[in-house]
């Protein structure tokens, strides 16, 4: 059984298929986390940096991290990016919710129409903004 609830630290097997036989496709060095942005008073303070090798499974294709960090490293308190404070990008958000609903006649790419109840997920928006939209229609 795999388990997807991935402890932080090392990763050394695939989270589809729980192999081991993982290859590397590129080395990108010890990094600091993205969101973490220095301010004048932090620029003198020693920063932390974590392994970024981005790992294939053959046999799934998945592309993942061999190192995982905790939430709270990856999404602080001041994480600078969240697109619910940001206006331009709200409005954007919701026009794309408006439009994927208007063409809501249309059979989506997986065959199947949306529909009140039906699952929408989003990945990488953090805050769940895009998501309101859809919540709000229902």
């Amino acid at each position: 059984m795999v388990k997807h609830d991935v402890q932080v630290g090392k990763l050394d097997y695939c989270q589809i298929t729980g192999s081991r036989n993982l290859f590397e496709a590129i080395d990108l060095g010890f990094q600091p986390p993205c969101g973490t942005l220095l301010t004048e008073e932090t620029l003198a303070e020693p920063e932390t940096y974590y392994p970024l090798r981005l790992m294939i499974c053959p046999q799934s294709g998945l592309g993942q991290l061999d190192y995982v960090l905790g939430s709270n490293v990856c999404f602080p308190v001041n994480y600078p990016y969240r697109p619910g404070i940001s206006i331009p990008l709200v409005e954007h958000m919701r026009q794309l919710v408006d439009d994927i609903i208007s063409k809501n006649e249309q059979v989506l790419s997986f065959g199947n129409k949306l529909e009140p109840g039906s699952l929408v997920v989003d990945i990488g928006s953090n805050d769940g903004t895009l998501l309101s939209f859809f919540k709000g229609r229902g």
